[in-house]
């Protein structure tokens, strides 16, 4: 019997929103457009729900959860404080990543 075959991880099947929780401005616009170098769609950039979160978090949708530890790794070339911190309860989009300070 062969194993069953997994689906290989690609940034380019997800969308992802950038928001911006660093307090600084511009910053959700400039890792939006290092995420799309890394091949990932961003579809959103905006800012969060508050201004003062201190490291970058990523939320991913139940979608995405098997492939988190390749998305923390490729997330972690620009952010290297990253850290998963949740599941989005919505199915749009793929991911959310919170820029901290």
């Amino acid at each position: 019997q062969s194993a069953p075959t997994s689906i290989p991880f690609n940034p380019n099947n997800w969308t992802i929103e950038v928001l911006n929780g660093s307090g600084i401005g511009g910053v959700a616009g400039k890792a939006a457009d290092q995420f799309k170098t890394l091949g990932y769609q961003v579809i959103k950039t905006g800012n969060a729900d508050k201004s003062d979160y201190q490291n970058t978090q990523i939320y991913l949708s139940a979608s995405l959860t098997p492939f988190s530890d390749q998305i923390l790794q490729s997330i972690k070339t620009v952010y290297p404080n990253a850290t998963l911190s949740g599941n989005l309860s919505t199915s749009s989009p793929s991911a959310r990543i919170i820029i901290g300070k």
